[in-house]
């Protein structure tokens, strides 16, 4: 998936920088409204406990810029229409069952767009972890 600063279009997913590592996803489901799993800037201050999906404004999910998803022909042809990728979404309104690590807002949005449970930044996080290890263990030999 590529990103753009343009195209804010119901159905899109968006993101937006919530410091140096990670992004924050939601998805675009009207003119100027996105449903979440928290609420940008706040949700990596909250306990996850209080971290909920959500419909806000395009400006309480912005945190300085926003980008937009520019879908590829294969994904397109993998992903759910906008009609059932906005359902899938408002069907969990309310949810609390946020973790950064199993079902963080990027789990969110992919699971409504694509049906896939995944979020491709804490695998990229754990893929490093995992060769940080390594190295340390070579180390110790």
């Amino acid at each position: 998936m590529k990103w753009i600063l343009k195209g804010f279009k119901p159905g899109r997913i968006v993101r937006t920088k919530i410091n140096n590592t990670f992004f924050h996803y939601g998805l675009i489901i009207e003119d100027e409204k996105v449903i979440q799993y928290g609420r940008g800037k706040d949700s990596i201050e909250k306990p996850a406990s209080d971290v909920e999906v959500l419909i806000t404004t395009l400006d309480e999910f912005n945190n300085g810029f926003i980008e937009v998803s520019k879908y590829s022909l294969k994904e397109k042809l993998k992903k759910n229409s906008v009609k059932k990728s906005i359902a899938l979404a408002k069907s969990r309104l309310g949810e609390r069952k946020y973790d950064f690590l199993k079902n963080n807002c990027e789990h969110f949005v992919n699971e409504c767009v694509f049906n896939k449970h995944q979020s491709k930044q804490i695998d990229k996080m754990r893929e490093n972890v995992k060769k940080k290890h390594i190295m340390l263990f070579k180390k110790k030999k």
